[in-house]
């Protein structure tokens, strides 16, 4: 169930899928999905990836969005998804 507010957009971005599938492999490509640790020390089921300004990341010292990536220091990998999805 949808929340109040919420749209589901049926095909929306039928004619754009290869674009933000190629996107979202670059992104991959750059940045691998990777299992975040929780602050309590258990490994997330859950992989991802993050690009842009901010990345959402988990470690020890708790969750929280960075600039860096916590496992390398590294800048997160430019979003590439505003070229395919404006």
């Amino acid at each position: 169930m949808l929340g109040p507010g919420a749209l589901l957009l049926h095909g929306f971005a039928l004619a754009e899928q290869d674009a933000v599938l190629a996107a979202v492999s670059a992104v991959i490509a750059a940045a691998p999905l990777r299992h975040m640790i929780t602050p309590g020390g258990f490994r997330m089921s859950v992989a991802i990836t993050n690009c842009g300004h901010l990345g959402w990341i988990s470690d020890r010292r708790g969750y929280r969005y960075s600039m860096a990536m916590c496992w390398s220091g590294a800048d997160h990998h430019a979003c590439v998804f505003t070229a395919c999805c404006h």
